[in-house]
């Protein structure tokens, strides 16, 4: 299918919908001449979005992960175009019934010269063109999957360990409700991933297909790291629920329990991705504080707080 691996021609139809109610929304609120392209990104783009079957009809699961690529417009006119931008996406969220989120404004002149993020690779591998040039990614150079630098993976690991960590504060309370449950388990299953994407960068075997993952990840059953506490079936299992959620009775003691495994494993892989980056053999947190210092990553001081406070205050604005 055009936006799942799993959904049917009707749900495809659905989601072709949605990509309509949102180009015409934005083209009714935006300048046409500022405007050079809106993307589709995210699982939906790459033909590998989730849902969900309830009452024996097709729902949407995931976010929508929309790209503004704009016209070479100023600071200023990013920092004019940003509310309207947040309106349409409270606007369309509530109308469609699942979050609609645009990234910030991206200029066209950007794109011969952007770094090599997963970002960005991801996007430009996996995407469809809902409004304005269908070839306009092709402006991204020409990066190669096993060349992902390591920093990629470890900034993704850091990113999806902020969401355990905020799981780790809701299982402190007791009879969640079933909506929290649910948001647990995406940020476990999303924290599996995220293990599986560094290790396969590390080994030159990144890709930015699910299904692409599980056929790389089996390539390494043999890797101690791996192996440990069955990953390779949880990592399986995490992509899986990711294309094709499943909505079966969930369990508090069960997912706390698959919680506490993904720490411990967490542990290890964060130490292995600073290992590959360091290229040397790190076995506590101690010592790759000190090697990660001694090659420059400097703790944060109060200068470098001040800078992120007037670049936030220059990129989105004083009200934001």
């Amino acid at each position: 299918m055009k936006y799942t691996v799993y959904g049917s021609e009707e749900l495809d139809n659905n989601i072709d919908n949605c990509m309509k109610k949102i180009s015409k929304s934005m083209m009714q609120k935006l300048p046409h001449n500022e405007i050079a392209a809106i993307i589709l990104g995210g699982g939906y783009g790459r033909g590998e979005g989730g849902f969900v079957i309830e009452n024996g009809t097709e729902h949407l699961y995931n976010d929508f992960d929309m790209f503004i690529l704009a016209n070479n417009i100023s600071r200023k006119r990013k920092r004019e175009l940003t509310p309207i931008i947040l309106e349409i996406s409270e606007e369309l969220t509530k109308e469609i019934g699942i979050d609609v989120d645009f990234s910030p404004i991206q200029n066209i002149s950007t794109l011969e010269k952007a770094p090599y993020w997963m970002m960005w690779y991801d996007l430009k591998m996996g995407h469809q063109v809902i409004l304005g040039d269908k070839n306009i990614l092709n402006k991204l150079p020409n990066w190669k999957a096993e060349d992902m630098p390591m920093i990629e993976g470890l900034r993704l690991v850091l990113n999806r360990g902020a969401g355990l960590f905020q799981a780790g504060i809701k299982f402190r309370g007791d009879n969640l409700s079933e909506v929290d449950l649910r948001h647990l388990e995406k940020d476990i299953s999303k924290a599996f991933m995220a293990c599986g994407d560094m290790f396969l960068i590390a080994h030159k075997n990144f890709t930015h297909s699910y299904v692409g993952k599980i056929e790389a990840i089996n390539k390494f059953k043999h890797v101690d790291i791996i192996t440990d506490d069955d990953f390779v079936t949880h990592h399986i299992a995490s992509i899986n629920y990711k294309l094709k959620p499943d909505r079966a009775d969930i369990n508090q003691d069960s997912l706390k329990e698959l919680y506490d495994k993904i720490l411990l494993l967490y542990r290890k892989f964060w130490l292995f991705g600073f290992s590959i980056l360091l290229d040397q053999k790190i076995e506590n947190f101690v010592t790759c504080n000190r090697l990660l210092l001694s090659h420059g990553y400097k703790e944060p001081d109060d200068n470098s707080l001040l800078k992120n406070i007037v670049l936030n205050i220059k990129e989105i604005g004083m009200k934001n």
